[in-house]
């Protein structure tokens, strides 16, 4: 199917049984490994698979995960891989050790197993574009970013929208039914916050901000070290149980003016830290410059 790869479950025996074929690929493997076709995703078993009662005619309990997955795929709007996979299987835990119909059911809900990507978003639909309004350039500091997603004109509910920039900015949330979320960011420093869309039966939409600096002074922490020399420490750069160290830090100043006398102070509501020297004074600290409290830190017991 060239580049059309999809996902399949089976109920069949031993097919996902990866620790069978040891120094090689069990056959779900070999699909999922496949370059140049095979599967996005194979959800096997890794030992027996239990199909009907044929007396009458009663599903087994393989076919009726199996079943279950698509039941929750096409039905009840679910389409992320792992979320359609786990809830197929746990929506047969109730009857786990029912016995006659539902025999083997706890030992199908432990042997099923998906193979590729949980977070994979699923299409039952021709995927079509999203449309994203956001603000191109942000300043840094704490506020509230509005983002709407819509498609063809009309708002997308439930869309995942996610902003990430480093360590500092890494938020989400789903849209309402006017398309529209308000995340709250800090980012602390200049430079591109990532914007990532998914919805289902859409593209995903990948694009990015810009964080600036502010015009006026804009001062946070930017790094520290652990000074824990003997006696009070044991000099391994750490902060360890029982230790006394010191805390030579760093600020920046992110802004586009100088900040004027500057000062940090290191706090705690662990109350098993006991701090002393906690107020440093920075001094002025020109933009885009840093300041260190120089090698006496603040102090930690």
């Amino acid at each position: 199917n060239g580049d059309k790869v999809g996902i399949a479950n089976s109920i069949a025996c031993m097919c996902g049984g990866w620790d069978l074929t040891p120094g090689g690929d069990c056959f779900a493997e070999h699909l999922v490994n496949r370059v140049g076709g095979g599967l996005l995703s194979a959800i096997m078993n890794s030992r027996y698979g239990w199909g009907a009662y044929v007396s009458g005619y009663v599903p087994g309990p393989s076919e009726r995960i199996d079943t279950t997955f698509y039941a929750k795929l096409l039905t009840e709007g679910m389409h992320i891989l792992g979320q359609v996979h786990h809830t197929a299987k746990d929506a047969w835990v109730y009857y786990a050790d029912s016995g006659q119909q539902y025999d083997m059911t706890r030992w199908c809900i432990y042997e099923l197993n998906l193979l590729g990507d949980p977070e994979m978003p699923l299409w039952t639909d021709e995927p079509i574009v999203l449309t994203v309004n956001y603000p191109s350039i942000i300043p840094m500091g704490n506020q509230n970013v509005n983002i709407i997603v819509t498609s063809s004109g009309s708002p997308v509910n439930n869309a995942l929208v996610c902003l990430q920039k480093g360590t500092e900015v890494y938020v989400s949330d789903y849209t309402n039914v006017s398309g529209s979320v308000i995340l709250n960011v800090t980012p602390t420093s200049p430079g591109q916050m990532y914007i990532t869309v998914t919805a289902k039966n859409h593209y995903p939409f990948e694009d990015s901000l810009v964080v600036v600096a502010t015009t006026y002074a804009y001062v946070t922490y930017l790094k520290c070290s652990i000074s824990d020399p003997t006696p009070g420490g044991n000099n391994d750069g750490q902060l360890n149980p029982g230790e006394s160290v010191e805390i030579p830090l760093w600020v920046k100043n992110w802004g586009q003016s100088q900040g004027d006398n500057i000062t940090g102070m290191l706090s705690s509501a662990d109350t098993l830290v006991v701090l002393s020297d906690t107020i440093k004074n920075f001094g002025n600290i020109p933009a885009d410059d840093s300041a260190y409290t120089g090698a006496d830190g603040y102090d930690l017991d």
